[in-house]
């Protein structure tokens, strides 16, 4: 489960807050009033109103689970040529222009990532200008504890002293005096300091910034909700207390330092909430430690922060400068992965309704649970399976409570509490197999257990219950006929309607829920399926044809639409039936394909054929298949596409040619080897261009 550092930085809501800050701030937040999980060694939280946000989707989006991890010994460093990084697993997926989804551990040199230089804000609260300006100061520059704030400022800043000394008093009350230091070979310090007896205004200052010491510290969440003015008043601030300004050809370039990571980030976020387009770097710190980490924010002079300076020496600067600006890309190119192993420290994800948000400047893909997830170990493949399964007749429930059974009005909410009882019928029937496996001997299935097609099993003795050694395994519940029962509930499927689709999201979303909330009470893998429905498709329409005779678009073909397909006679182009699939693939943990049916020779057009792939990786599908004809020519060995005779040949008798077809996932050359729903589903099928 790849997930990036805890200082990395996010920006999300809670309760309709807005926050911008690292996101082992935002765990502790939502395990204060969410709900805390434990899967495996992971520890997940949940809460109904927390949304992170996604530059993917123009918004804010809803965060069905927060994730923190242990440290496995796998983290890695992401350094992009924009001077971006990410602190991330190995194993966290990235998006990369022209190959999709892409774990860390095989991103190469060039590979291209999206990046933004926006940052959300608001501007719902206003303070005054010497506010903020005096919290950029204390918030880079101050010391406090013990009943003293101190602001440290070299011989040459007098003007930031007295502005400082004033601001303390205005804003905070506190009385403060200026007392010069020497300090060694740096010579004289100017410390603007204030002995405050009153520990709650201490505790006001280091509340506001997050903590005490300067590792700790960030910017405040009011800032983020802070009018223009209060922004560059508080950028201001920061630059004052602990900024460079240096010319570089005609323009001023300014520099804000830091070992906080945390803090380096928010200072780019909030030069970009200006229009400002930041840059950050990572260098080796120069000071004592040098196995630490520093990093160097840097941009171009905007006149408009010229007006909030009050630093006379760093502003005189500026007014001589012309205007300059950071060159922004859309992708920024990977330049290094550097491998850093075991550091000892947690890290984070979240799982999105999009399967993506924005973390650092750099957008990311999250946590996803697939197939092979497993709250017991390793989410591997192999030493597992998918013990067994029920598939639920969604089209049964569709003409019960749908309009098209000479109801007036659908019944949304009985078809809910209907899906719901059957959900927990097929569970009961699993859960009553289940517990029958987990009773037989490991001789039983000795040739199993002894060649690792279960994790452990070569341990077990021949007479030795297999019991617990099932736990690997997953038990799932299964659907079919998604689009007929849509079209049964509002008159249309989710390849016709963007409502109706919605709504069949939101259908199968309530399964898996339903699955992963059994998982907890049960402690299982119970998970969602695709039902492939090669045989049960047919057994299904079948029934309902007896029952409720034929239906048009329902009930009158011989077969159910597998799982949450758009119907395969349904005209729809390649590129929009990923788009309206792709989605459900990550609520089918226990399974799930799709695929697009090609008209001709598919290796004529190679280029058509690579970007159908490519764009259903970046829709990010877990199993996608392209259908294509693959015609031979016994006579002459021609291999391609064959109509009524070789076009080299010329040979037209079939016992001659083998026509040999792609059809859901399998190549083969007589559709006999199918029963009749499944030809009859075949022969239905559209080309989609």
């Amino acid at each position: 489960m790849g997930c990036v550092d805890g200082d990395e930085v996010i920006t999300y809501k809670l309760d309709n807050m807005l926050y911008v800050e690292s996101f082992q701030r935002m765990y502790g937040n939502v395990e204060r009033v969410g709900v805390k999980r434990q899967f495996g060694e992971s520890e997940y939280l949940e809460h109904e109103r927390l949304e992170i946000f996604d530059s993917y989707s123009n918004g804010f989006v809803k965060v069905k689970k927060v994730i923190k991890n242990p440290d496995k010994s796998n983290w890695a460093i992401v350094k992009l040529n924009n001077g971006r990084s990410l602190l991330a697993t190995k194993d966290h997926p990235l998006p990369v222009k022209d190959k999709g989804r892409v774990y860390v551990n095989n991103l190469q040199v060039g590979d291209s990532i999206p990046v933004t230089y926006g940052q959300y804000y608001e501007e719902s609260e206003v303070c005054e200008n010497e506010k903020a300006w005096l919290d950029g100061i204390l918030l880079c520059d101050s010391s406090y504890s013990s009943g003293i704030v101190r602001v440290s400022l070299g011989m040459d800043e007098k003007d930031i002293a007295e502005a400082t000394q004033t601001a303390l008093r205005n804003v905070y009350g506190l009385k403060n005096k200026v007392i010069f230091q020497q300090r060694g070979v740096k010579g004289i310090y100017i410390d603007v300091v204030s002995y405050e007896t009153d520990s709650e205004k201490l505790k006001e200052i280091s509340t506001l910034f997050g903590g005490w010491n300067k590792i700790e510290r960030k910017i405040p969440s009011y800032i983020f909700k802070a009018s223009r003015a209060n922004r560059l008043s508080f950028l201001a601030g920061m630059i004052d207390a602990d900024g460079h300004i240096k010319e570089v050809n005609g323009s001023a370039r300014i520099e804000i330092g830091s070992t906080n990571k945390e803090l380096a980030l928010l200072q780019v976020a909030l030069a970009q909430t200006l229009g400002i387009k930041a840059k950050i770097y990572l260098n080796k710190y120069n000071g004592k430690d040098k196995s630490k980490l520093r990093y160097k924010v840097e941009f171009y002079n905007t006149y408009e922060l010229n007006n909030y300076l009050r630093c006379k020496k760093k502003s005189s600067i500026l007014d001589g400068c012309k205007e300059g600006n950071v060159v922004s890309f859309e992708h920024a190119k990977v330049t290094e992965v550097i491998e850093m192993g075991f550091l000892n420290k947690s890290s984070y994800d979240v799982e999105t309704e999009s399967d993506r948000f924005d973390v650092s400047g750099i957008y990311s893909h999250n946590c996803r649970t697939r197939v092979i997830s497993n709250r017991f170990g390793e989410p591997s493949q192999s030493g597992r399976g998918n013990l067994s399964f029920n598939s639920i007749n969604l089209t049964k429930l569709g003409i019960e409570f749908g309009i098209v059974n000479s109801r007036k009005e659908r019944d949304i909410d009985g078809f809910m509490d209907k899906l719901n009882e059957v959900l927990d019928i097929a569970l009961e029937g699993l859960i009553h197999r289940y517990n029958i496996q987990r009773e037989q001997p490991a001789k039983a299935s000795d040739f199993m257990m002894q060649n690792g097609s279960w994790i452990g099993g070569e341990k077990l003795k021949p007479n030795e219950k297999i019991g617990d050694l099932l736990r690997n395994g997953s038990v799932s519940i299964g659907f079919v006929g998604l689009a007929e029962c849509l079209k049964a509930l509002f008159g249309v499927h989710h390849g016709e309607s963007p409502s109706a689709w919605k709504a069949g999201y939101s259908i199968i979303a309530y399964i898996k829920d339903y699955c992963d909330k059994k998982s907890d009470e049960y402690d299982m893998n119970i998970t969602c399926f695709a039902t492939p429905a090669e045989s049960l498709a047919g057994k299904f329409a079948k029934l309902l044809q007896q029952q409720y005779g034929k239906i048009e678009g329902v009930t009158d073909r011989d077969y159910l639409t597998n799982s949450f397909h758009v119907p395969v006679y349904y005209e729809i182009k390649a590129n929009e039936k990923i788009d309206r699939e792709a989605p459900f693939h990550k609520l089918t943990n226990a399974g799930h394909i799709s695929y697009v049916e090609l008209d001709g020779n598919a290796r004529n057009n190679l280029q058509a054929f690579k970007r159908i792939v490519q764009y259903a990786l970046s829709k990010n599908m877990g199993y996608f298949s392209i259908n294509h004809p693959v015609d031979k020519c016994l006579s002459c060995n021609f291999d391609g596409v064959i109509n009524k005779e070789c076009p080299i040949c010329g040979e037209s008798n079939e016992e001659n040619i083998s026509r040999i077809r792609r059809v859901t996932g399998y190549l083969v050359g007589n559709l006999n080897r199918f029963n009749s729903a499944k030809r009859a589903e075949e022969k239905d099928r559209v080309k989609h261009k």
